[in-house]
């Protein structure tokens, strides 16, 4: 049985260990910095995301966080469209709403791996993997990188709600914005109980 005594005191490779299942990891510059800290108290903020200064992140995930230049592209045959030139990094990461016709899978998983690395809050960011790994939401069912994004928000914003209560929410957002496929036995569920297709559908793809 597992020894769930509080500890007084806590070792860098113990910072490590907890950052690791927390977070995504430690320089050991910032472990050693950690474990002077009381674990309680630490772990209480790790969690909380308390007293955490964002300024620096937030500035560079908003002008210079994408080092790869994005290409020139050609105006396609929709009325009004217009050349866009290329442009070279350093550059924010083009995956916002406002450039969704980029459609760019490949940024879109850099912009995520950027967030994991470098956000203060590493645990908001974890619990937003882990909700999205379970939720099992997949490129190609919704191939579109501007809502696959939108979703990740929703679940970073919302990662410490109750499960239920993220379930629902959840739901609503696969109904009525991603308009994924379904299978048959989905239309069945939906079919034999309308009013809760959506949590009929998401409960089934967790499932899965």
């Amino acid at each position: 049985m597992a020894d769930l005594t509080p500890i007084a005191s806590w070792t860098a490779a113990d910072v490590q260990h907890f950052a690791r299942r927390a977070g995504f990891g430690l320089s050991p510059e910032a472990a050693a910095q950690l474990a002077a800290q009381a674990p309680g108290a630490a772990i209480d903020a790790w969690l909380d995301g308390t007293g955490l200064d964002v300024t620096l992140f937030a500035n560079v995930l908003a002008t210079r966080a994408d080092p790869v230049a994005e290409p020139a592209r050609s105006a396609s045959t929709t009325p009004g469209s217009v050349n866009v030139p290329n442009e070279p990094g350093p550059h924010p990461y083009r995956v916002d709403p406002a450039n969704a016709w980029r459609n760019n899978f490949s940024r879109s998983q850099a912009y995520l791996a950027f967030r994991m690395q470098y956000a203060p809050y590493a645990f908001g960011e974890r619990m937003a993997l882990f909700w999205h790994n379970l939720f099992a939401t997949g490129w190609h069912k919704v191939n579109n990188a501007a809502l696959m994004l939108q979703q990740y928000d929703v679940l970073r914003a919302h990662s410490l709600d109750r499960f239920d209560d993220l379930l629902v929410l959840v739901s609503l957002v696969q109904r009525f914005v991603f308009r994924r496929r379904e299978t048959v036995i989905e239309r069945r569920v939906r079919a034999a109980v309308p009013a809760a297709g959506a949590i009929g559908r998401m409960s089934l793809e967790i499932a899965a």
